[in-house]
């Protein structure tokens, strides 16, 4: 029996996977990041049907919702009471869903961006059909370390090296350094431009072994793989489903756009490339990955995430996310969007960052991208659509007075004719972007 869903997300799901006990490296963080990633949920429309719920930590704006659905996207938005994460207390009730639509949630199946234990328990509480692998299975297929392991007994990579403590730390990084100029550390758990470090010098070395055996001192564990940093010439991922079965499903493959370390968007895999990745043997490689995946207990969505050097070397897994991806998000708007089987088309999933005036709404967005000739043309696919709103205007709702500025991402969909075209029509809505300041 088909069951209706309730589509549910946290975007930092590391976060509940990592151990409190481990060292993590240096990095600058904000509760204007947190906010934007607590409203990320909104990204997952297109994974919901007529009469399916979507479960977002705040409401959705009313303007951009009723943009979705002239867009063909319908389903019912259930929210908290400005829930923004913080104490990160959400199994109770998941968002505090109004008690007058609880009895609607009974018998559904709830999907999410990934799995944590606070949906396992919200399941539980719900009655809701719920079927993945253990938690403690999740977490391991997820680390850094595993995958660097995994790619080691499969012949992938020999170059990754995992340090235990500060000492090895320096030992192996040192030795790394002289041999490869750079390097970069990894955090078992870090995600889209955190929990990496780059290393350029023997000072930052020194510094990073001091930051690590100060931290070791007060008790903390060291968990961190190192790796040459390596010149990229292609980021890309694939999105594979491992059923329960052990089957293996290849869903899609999206280059992908990222600004330094950090994911900026997807875009459709070029032939050419893709004709390489078959030379390479890439996709037997996933799959062999795949099967000791399940062999090890785990079946779900995966994304592998992987890149070609600039000398044409492919190096399959980079890190492997056992949950969705946005890359996996970009193909289903593909799908609800009715561009998958339009073979001339490129389109692509991208974010922008920027400042805006506190008094900026959704429909000023709406009508810029008309005016600008950028929003997408109902007849053809071309052009550009917002996919989000609470991600740019969260920050604005938390500010105290209407004459400050706020910042905000914002996500899109563009699809165009071609790769070049895509570029193109990121860098006139960015454009877009600023004046709104």
């Amino acid at each position: 029996m088909k069951r209706n869903k309730i589509l549910a997300g946290k975007f930092n799901s590391e976060k509940y996977w990592n151990d409190d006990n481990y060292v993590i490296l240096p990095s600058i963080t904000s509760n204007y990041f947190e906010n934007i990633v607590s409203t990320m949920d909104e990204l997952l429309v297109p994974f919901c049907n007529t009469d399916d719920y979507l479960l977002t930590s705040i409401p959705m704006n009313n303007a951009h919702k009723e943009f979705l659905n002239t867009r063909g996207f319908e389903f019912e938005n259930i929210s908290g009471t400005n829930f923004i994460e913080k104490d990160m207390k959400i199994g109770d009730k998941l968002y505090a869903c109004e008690n007058s639509r609880e009895n609607s949630l009974v018998n559904r199946k709830l999907e999410t961006f990934a799995v944590i234990p606070c949906y396992e328990q919200f399941a539980k509480e719900m009655s809701l059909d719920y079927c993945h692998a253990p938690i403690s299975i999740i977490k391991e297929v997820n680390s850094k370390k595993y995958s660097t392991i995994l790619s080691r007994e499969l012949g992938i990579n020999n170059y990754g090296k995992i340090v235990s403590d500060y000492m090895e730390l320096y030992d192996v990084g040192t030795e790394m350094f002289n041999q490869y100029g750079k390097i970069i550390v990894k955090e078992e758990y870090g995600v889209s431009g955190k929990g990496n470090l780059t290393i350029n010098s023997d000072k930052e070395l020194q510094r990073l072994f001091t930051y690590a055996k100060k931290s070791s001192n007060s008790g903390k564990k060291i968990s961190f793989i190192l790796e040459p940093l390596m010149k990229v010439k292609t980021d890309f991922s694939v999105q594979v489903k491992i059923e329960i079965n052990g089957e293996v499903k290849f869903i899609s493959i999206q280059k992908v756009l990222n600004n330094g370390f950090s994911y900026s968007g997807s875009i459709s895999m070029d032939a050419e490339t893709l004709e390489l990745l078959y030379k390479k043997n890439y996709f037997e490689i996933i799959e062999k990955v795949c099967n000791r995946m399940y062999k090890g207990g785990y079946y779900g969505d995966v994304c592998i995430d992987s890149f070609i050097t600039t000398d044409e070397q492919v190096i399959p897994i980079v890190e492997i996310n056992a949950r969705k991806s946005m890359s996996l998000i970009k193909n289903a708007y593909d799908k609800k969007l009715g561009v998958a089987d339009e073979k001339e088309l490129i389109t692509s999933l991208f974010s922008l960052e920027f400042s805006y005036n506190n008094l900026l709404t959704f429909e000023n967005i709406l009508e810029s991208m008309k005016q600008r000739d950028l929003l997408i043309n109902d007849n053809n696919f071309i052009g550009v659509m917002p996919l989000t709103a609470n991600t740019l205007f969260v920050n604005s709702l938390l500010k105290k007075s209407d004459n400050q500025s706020a910042r905000g991402r914002l996500y899109f969909f563009a699809s165009m004719l071609s790769e070049n075209d895509i570029l193109s029509v990121i860098s006139r809505t960015k454009e877009m972007c600023l004046s709104f300041k």
